[in-house]
């Protein structure tokens, strides 16, 4: 079994979602209130020790990663981009004004504005598929790294875990770090994903479900909630009041206490769970939102105090999970995804500014 810790944050504002313009796939850098956003979430961050930090190659979640990573005191995790993180493509809609794709998903019928194909661009299918596929490897290759870890120390070459999974591959990032070939070598094509239980993913069932609420006041639906099974919605806290033990001890306790929200602890003796990686990811709000969906529906996750899950989280906001992936021979259990919180965004409280309107 791989159990490690996911650390997902959204991107910083850029001038497209404060003025409601509809951005997708296009490079749009941050702005001076996405700066000032990406430095507080760096100081957030800085004294978590991420083991792994990937990011969209995109520049507003390209940015945002950068600041974190360059202000962590922490970690020395070298920065990878892919580009699987990016938002959902939105074609000839993109640089225009989100209300006119609300516009035309009504005229045409649509019950909601995400089962809108818009020409030149991707289904909300695809971008849920998109998320599943990165997951996945993501999964395989902490077993690949513990697998390959095991073998050197029958030879008693004793390195350290993850470093020794370092190789001379090159990379034009130019942040600190030796993890090079992480997540690089060849990805899997949407549709060929196998999960660690060895079952191929029925992407007819993965994908359904999506959103049906309508918009009733004739507004862009930045946070709208996509529908869910009964037994996903208001669940209770399943996760016991355990510690996760931080790597090298230079990370704060994560503590879940009985009323769902996080405290930090070092004197707690309480049982502890050993993360082999801190992974840290930086991508968009519809990718982030489809990822966390499927944990919800397929992986069984449950958002503390029952919030919910389903929906564009803010820019900078910061949500964080432990993932436990079953080893190969276990052919019967999918991963387990447990939430610690989620679109924790009090970091941003200093800024002054209100948070932006726009989704995508």
């Amino acid at each position: 079994m791989v159990l490690f810790a996911l650390t997902i944050v959204r991107h910083g504002e850029t001038s497209y979602n404060r003025n409601g313009i509809i951005q997708g796939q296009s490079d749009i850098p941050l702005s001076s209130v996405g700066h000032d956003q990406a430095k507080f979430v760096a100081r957030r961050l800085q004294k978590e020790n991420f083991t792994h930090a990937i990011s969209s190659d995109l520049s507003r979640a390209k940015e945002t990663a950068e600041a974190i990573i360059k202000h962590n005191t922490a970690s020395k995790c070298q920065l990878n981009f892919d580009e699987r993180l990016r938002e959902r493509k939105f074609g000839i809609y993109e640089g225009k004004p989100s209300k006119e794709l609300m516009k035309v998903a009504r005229k045409d019928s649509y019950h909601s504005w995400t089962e809108f194909n818009p020409p030149g661009g991707e289904t909300v299918e695809e971008l849920h598929n998109r998320a599943v596929t990165f997951f996945g490897d993501l999964c395989k290759e902490l077993l690949d790294i513990k697998s390959m870890s095991a073998e050197e120390s029958t030879l008693n070459k004793g390195k350290h875990l993850l470093e020794s999974y370092s190789t001379s591959a090159s990379t034009k990032t130019e942040t600190k770090g030796k993890d090079r070939s992480f997540m690089l070598r060849k990805k899997t094509e949407v549709g060929e994903i196998i999960l660690p239980r060895g079952l191929d993913i029925d992407w007819t069932d993965v994908c359904s479900n999506h959103s049906t609420a309508s918009d009733k006041d004739g507004n862009f639906i930045v946070f709208e909630e996509d529908s869910v099974a009964e037994d996903c919605v208001n669940s209770s806290q399943i996760i016991e009041t355990k510690e996760l033990t931080p790597r090298n001890s230079t990370e704060e306790s994560l503590i879940l206490n009985s009323s769902g929200h996080t405290n930090t602890s070092s004197d707690q003796t309480k049982e502890k769970w050993q993360a082999m990686a801190d992974i840290l990811i930086v991508s968009h709000g519809g990718l982030i939102k489809e990822l966390i969906k499927f944990f919800i529906e397929k992986l069984k996750c449950e958002i503390p105090n029952g919030g919910n899950g389903l929906r564009i989280l803010h820019n900078c906001s910061v949500s964080k999970f432990l993932v436990s992936v079953p080893c190969r021979e276990d052919t019967h259990s999918l991963p387990k995804v447990t939430c610690l919180f989620l679109n924790d965004k009090e970091h941003l409280l200093g800024i002054g500014t209100e948070f932006a309107e726009g989704g995508f």
